[in-house]
């Protein structure tokens, strides 16, 4: 059973095992959400070579050898670790290692030993809509947020400035919290396609 949950990771320490394509995912999102991203890895593919300068890099690979190395190579207070080498059982005992070190652990091939998921997202401004299917269907979560994007368009960002001046302002000028959320209501409306709703 997973929680549905809005996580601030600004100026958190992430970590990211891997540097291949599925890792570079995870690091793009980390990054954009102002994330301090480490990454280890062996070597990094294109894509997260010209991303270089945004994130440290550690030359390194693990094996059952050395995995106990894993621990020593987080970086201060780790917040969040996604393990994206392309072993398997090697991505297990990764993660195995930090269970009880890292808050948060992502196991790209492994959703049942993991205990968060990466959603599809949508942004608008300061509107964010996640989408997840509990790792059940990854491309639905993905279908469903195109849909979404047909919905909530690029004048959402606008929009979401102007409605957090209206409740900063019903904040400092209404007494009650009746009489603020009725002033609220009356100028949130929902902008789908074109229309508004109320």
């Amino acid at each position: 059973m997973t929680t549905p949950l809005m996580i601030n990771l600004n100026r958190r320490n992430c970590l990211v095992i891997g540097g291949g394509r599925i890792a570079a995912r995870k690091i793009r999102f980390l990054l954009k959400e102002g994330a301090k991203v480490t990454v280890i890895s062996q070597g990094l593919s294109k894509e997260l070579g010209e991303l270089r300068p945004q994130f440290r890099y550690v030359k390194k690979a693990y094996s059952t050898e050395n995995i106990g190395d894993v621990a020593d190579d987080l970086p201060t207070d780790c917040f969040l670790a996604v393990i994206a080498t392309n072993q398997k059982e090697l991505n297990e005992g990764i993660s195995g290692e930090l269970r009880r070190k890292v808050p948060l652990i992502n196991i790209v091939d492994n959703q049942e030993q993991s205990n968060f998921f990466f959603p599809a997202y949508l942004k608008r401004g300061l509107l964010k809509i996640a989408v997840s299917t509990s790792g059940a269907s990854p491309i639905l979560a993905k279908k469903i947020k195109n849909q979404l994007e047909t919905e909530f368009g690029p004048e959402y960002e606008d929009y979401m400035e102007y409605l957090m001046k209206k409740r900063k302002y019903a904040l400092e000028n209404f007494r009650t919290e009746a009489e603020r959320k009725e002033y609220l209501e009356g100028v949130t409306r929902l902008k789908c396609r074109g229309e508004e709703v109320e």
